[in-house]
């Protein structure tokens, strides 16, 4: 979508800048664990991602699908007070439901 910012908060955190978003494993009903690798922003190998009520309409990150308000999605956390580049991204949690529960 030339020119559509929805799922994104500056232009630079394009979806189609993305080289690899991978779903690890869920750790548990509501977290996963993400490996995010941006060639022009960041890199996270084992990023936590933990469910959430989609606020406003955007992009899937893994699938380019649309994202509605109110649909489940998983985001980046938020760490000591640091916000990863790429916290206005987020997944659809309809993706990522076949990856199994890790045993505990």
């Amino acid at each position: 979508m030339p020119g559509s910012t929805a799922g994104r908060s500056a232009p630079s955190n394009d979806c189609s800048a993305v080289r690899s978003v991978r779903v690890l494993e869920r750790l548990s009903h509501s977290t996963i664990s993400v490996s995010w690798q941006d060639p022009t922003a960041c890199r996270y190998e084992d990023q936590i991602w933990k469910v959430a009520i989609a606020r406003r309409p955007g992009i899937c990150a893994l699938t380019h699908a649309a994202i509605e308000v109110g649909d489940l999605v998983y985001r980046p956390v938020r760490i000591r007070h640091s916000n990863p580049v790429n916290l206005n991204f987020l997944i659809l949690a309809a993706v990522v439901e076949g990856v199994p529960v890790l045993d505990a």
